[in-house]
């Protein structure tokens, strides 16, 4: 079962931890590898299952809307492993990487073929 939750999120700069980035999620990949993490059926994968109440993460997208990096700017795209099936999200800064999108790449490819 899948619980739909709203939270307040702050983008403020003082809410922000060091060294973390608040980002708009643009897209989310949502793989039939998930399934087995949130079945809790043991099916051999190396994969954790996602613990009850625990947010849903997928490989993602997103668009940097505040940074305690200096490596990381407002506007930037980003995408990480980790992102939280969402609207915004909070990460720790390694946990994500740049893209530079252009040569007519579209987004959602960096999810798939790239």
């Amino acid at each position: 079962h899948i619980k739909l939750r709203t939270v307040t999120l702050s983008l403020r700069a003082e809410c922000i931890p060091d060294n973390h980035v608040a980002f708009q999620i643009l897209y989310v990949s949502i793989d039939p590898y998930m399934r087995t993490q949130l079945s809790g059926l043991d099916d051999g994968l190396s994969l954790p299952q996602i613990p009850l109440g625990q947010v849903i993460r997928a490989f993602g997208i997103g668009k940097v809307v505040r940074s305690k990096d200096a490596k990381f700017s407002e506007g930037e795209i980003v995408t990480s492993r980790f992102c939280p099936v969402s609207e915004f999200g909070v990460l720790p800064s390694n946990l994500l990487q740049k893209i530079k999108p252009g040569d007519g790449v579209a987004l959602p490819d960096y999810l798939s073929s790239l």
